[in-house]
């Protein structure tokens, strides 16, 4: 994943999406090599929204800086984890 283009707290919450959705792929569909579908867009898309409210419920660290992400961090983001 490309994550020198994120600064900041999106770097860890994008790490926490990867390392969510690699547990997802390894320990529950059990499948090495999913098929870049619809439906694994949308793991990708809740592995990232997990990650981002257990970053944002933590009260010990800066809130996330919402930049650019409603242009189209989302459908990006979710590419790249898959």
């Amino acid at each position: 994943m490309q994550i020198g283009y994120y600064s900041g707290a999106w770097v860890d919450v994008l790490e926490a999406a990867k390392n969510e959705y690699h547990f997802y792929i390894h320990c529950i569909i059990d499948e090495p090599f999913p098929e870049c579908d619809s439906d694994t867009l949308q793991n990708a898309h809740t592995c990232l929204l997990k990650a981002m409210a257990h970053y944002e419920d933590n009260p010990a660290v800066d809130p996330l800086n919402q930049g650019k992400f409603h242009l189209n961090f989302m459908t990006i983001t979710c590419v790249h984890l898959v």
